[in-house]
């Protein structure tokens, strides 16, 4: 957003950069000069407390959302997320983004491109954010623990599919029977039963499953891999 927007396109946000980083005394009295009496105030607070740490005029606080923002990336991503604006568009699927920096992220998923690669291991990955939640498979680090049984997870998403059992929350409902399930990946897999979609094939034989879990019980009976024992008794079973 340029400099040179005109004054009334700034409204409450302080959308224009000049007068949100280095407020004054002579910007206070142009944003009055054009606003309506009942907003003044507001702008006004958010201004001067704009004002208080000049020592460090990176950070602001947005008057929508009350978030600390910091350099113009985070400021500007902000203004455009409150008012819907996607101005970056990807080539290839249509999809928009707030900022171009999303987009070029985005682009990843056409060309392949997965600069971000494990230290442990050969994986790599197109985000920061995969590498991270992928190296907890090697450090054992949970950091996401539920507030009800203190259980604790390497992703939030395992956290916030857990907790729904607490809650008992199934958001996610089969359209051929009805029936809900407290995780996306469930109700996919729970499809397959309309479909037949079997997806998962065994390498020695011409058998295929729905579910990759069937998959590795029928596997067993190749093997002959028996992985469940009695505590009580010296029989193992392979649990097919």
């Amino acid at each position: 957003m340029s400099d040179s927007q005109s004054d009334s396109d700034v409204g409450i946000n302080f959308t224009n950069s000049t007068l949100v980083k280095r407020p004054t005394q002579s910007s206070s009295k142009k944003i009055l000069s054009f606003l309506k009496s009942g907003e003044s105030s507001r702008i006004v607070s958010n201004l001067f407390a704009n004002t208080k740490n000049k020592s460090d005029d990176r950070h602001r606080i947005c008057t929508e959302s009350r978030k600390t923002l910091g350099h113009g990336f985070q400021f500007r991503t902000n203004i455009r997320t409150h008012r819907g604006e996607k101005p970056f568009s990807c080539k290839e699927c249509k999809k928009s983004f707030s900022d171009l920096s999303y987009l070029k992220t985005h682009i990843r998923i056409h060309t392949g491109e997965k600069p971000f690669s494990c230290k442990e291991c050969t994986k790599r990955f197109s985000w920061i954010s995969d590498l991270k939640r992928h190296t907890r498979t090697h450090t054992g680090e949970k950091p996401f623990s539920c507030k009800e049984c203190k259980k604790s997870f390497s992703r939030i998403s395992a956290l916030k599919i857990h907790t729904r059992t607490h809650s008992g929350e199934k958001p996610f409902s089969c359209k051929e029977c009805k029936k809900s399930f407290s995780d996306l990946s469930y109700l996919k897999t729970h499809i397959r039963i309309h479909t037949g979609e079997k997806p998962f094939s065994c390498k020695e034989c011409t058998k295929r499953f729905s579910r990759i879990s069937d998959l590795k019980r029928h596997t067993r009976t190749h093997t002959g891999e028996k992985p469940f024992s009695c505590k009580e008794c010296t029989i193992v079973v392979d649990g097919v």
